[in-house]
């Protein structure tokens, strides 16, 4: 009986590390758990590593907080808010972009 349970347990456990690598490529976490827990983790294996990797970057964009404006290059007041007379620091945003 504790055979069964541990084949279960190792079974669900492919499967859910096959949805956190698959999460990392383009097929999906999803997918990835779907096609591992129908189709076998065998299957799931070959589908998850055959896909591609997302690839993914940060751009770094500076945001006024008074007007909401967002520059890419970096500046110590933004120049928006210094036109109307207002000496506002821009924050670092990091933006994810797939």
């Amino acid at each position: 009986m504790i055979e069964i349970y541990l084949a279960i347990a190792v079974y669900l456990g492919l499967d859910i590390w096959f949805a956190i690598e698959g999460s990392k490529r383009k097929i999906g976490a999803l997918r990835a758990f779907l096609i591992s827990f129908l189709l076998t983790p065998i299957v799931g294996f070959i589908f998850v590593f055959n896909s591609e990797k997302k690839f993914a970057f940060f751009e770094v964009h500076y945001q006024c907080s008074r007007c909401g404006y967002e520059f890419t290059e970096k500046t110590l007041y933004c120049p928006l808010c210094e036109k109307d007379g207002h000496k506002v620091e821009l924050e670092e945003v990091k933006k994810v972009m797939t």
